[in-house]
């Protein structure tokens, strides 16, 4: 079966792998993925360099390694677990087996199976798979990444140890605009992006990143009493209170006339897709649980309850593009349009709340 290079595009087949040490014929580059699968589907080296293209749009974005994991998940989609690939089989083997088989050891045999198989497949678990797990993730990114750069995929945050310097014309002038994260990741993919050049905007996360500027930047922030602020965040109990956070802590703009706008994700809205990769962990039950009457009261009694069962979904599900797209629609409605107006990008909704009074 011929496999074509990402290099040169020339096909190659198992006798030319083979004789060439797992390298192009024609230009010697080496292939990672020979006919690997995934629960049953293919991966091939041009696959991958395809979805690596799609998720940087053509290699003009970045993105975290995070991005790619959903990517690959969503495009790989979801694989039928146990129930499905037991049942089935055992029926038709029951009723075909003990039918057509002539002999009667053999279709004894065949419904006993059969049997066994639909009793098999009911005592399993229900529901569908991921069809990529974390392990196989990481697998995949090692073997690529020891033939392949990726070099629009950003690393890990770290953090700056030492200040950075910053000019002090540059620290008196100020910006109409700021997007605050809860996840540094957003942040970091935000700022390589070019988002704060070209949108005149302060990019920060509520964990201080980047650290180097991070007080000189709210310096600057604290100086424009028009100031309008975008909470940028997961639907997770920690995202949900981040406007609440901004609006009522004094290290933010609890003393400041910022105009704070909810421009995450929200239960409610995740609620209504479920095509989005929902997670679900115990320690997001406690934190739902202690979240502030204030927050609380903002939120329906669905809401709470999908919260306060541990359930959360990642803004790093969505591909950069699209979180760009949200940020850009989201800050040109909020210019001229009330409160809890809607967003639409690629058919999906998403809220532009100017956040409650928490004062």
């Amino acid at each position: 079966m011929g496999i074509k290079c990402i290099r040169c595009n020339t096909d190659n087949t198992a006798s030319d792998r083979r004789s060439h040490a797992g390298r192009c014929k024609n230009c010697g580059h080496s292939f990672v993925f020979e006919l690997t699968t995934i629960n049953g589907r293919r991966i091939t080296d041009k696959y991958f360099a395809g979805c690596l293209a799609t998720i940087s749009s053509q290699d003009t974005l970045y993105f975290t390694e995070s991005q790619f994991f959903y990517f690959l998940q969503k495009r790989l989609g979801k694989v039928k677990n146990a129930k499905f690939n037991l049942i089935f089989p055992g029926v038709m083997l029951t009723l075909i087996g003990g039918i057509t088989i002539p002999d009667a050891i053999l279709r004894l045999c065949a419904v006993i199976l059969g049997i066994v198989l639909i009793l098999l497949g009911f005592n399993s678990t229900g529901g569908e798979l991921d069809a990529l797990s974390q392990e196989q993730f990481k697998d995949l990114m090692r073997c690529w990444q020891k033939v392949n750069p990726i070099p629009k995929m950003l690393p890990k945050v770290t953090a700056e140890l030492k200040p950075v310097e910053i000019n002090s014309e540059i620290l008196a002038y100020s910006f109409d605009k700021a997007v605050i994260c809860d996840n540094d990741a957003i942040a970091q993919m935000l700022i390589a992006n070019n988002f704060h050049f070209e949108n005149n905007c302060a990019i920060l996360s509520i964990n201080g990143y980047p650290q180097g500027i991070f007080g000189s930047v709210m310096q600057m922030l604290r100086r424009n009493p028009d100031l309008k602020v975008y909470a940028l965040h997961d639907a997770s109990p920690d995202g949900i209170k981040l406007p609440y956070l901004l609006q009522t802590s004094n290290d933010w703009f609890a003393n400041d006339s910022a105009t704070v706008y909810q421009l995450g994700m929200l239960p409610r809205q995740v609620i209504k897709n479920r095509k989005l990769p929902v997670q679900v962990s115990a320690n997001y039950t406690l934190k739902a649980q202690q979240l502030p009457p204030e927050v609380r009261q903002s939120l329906s009694t669905t809401e709470l309850k999908w919260l306060e069962e541990g359930k959360f979904l990642e803004l790093e599900s969505f591909s950069p593009r699209k979180i760009i797209q949200i940020l850009n629609q989201g800050m040109a409605r909020s210019q001229n349009t009330p409160a809890d107006s809607l967003v639409e990008i690629d058919g999906d909704r998403y809220y532009v709340d100017q956040t409650f009074s928490f004062g």
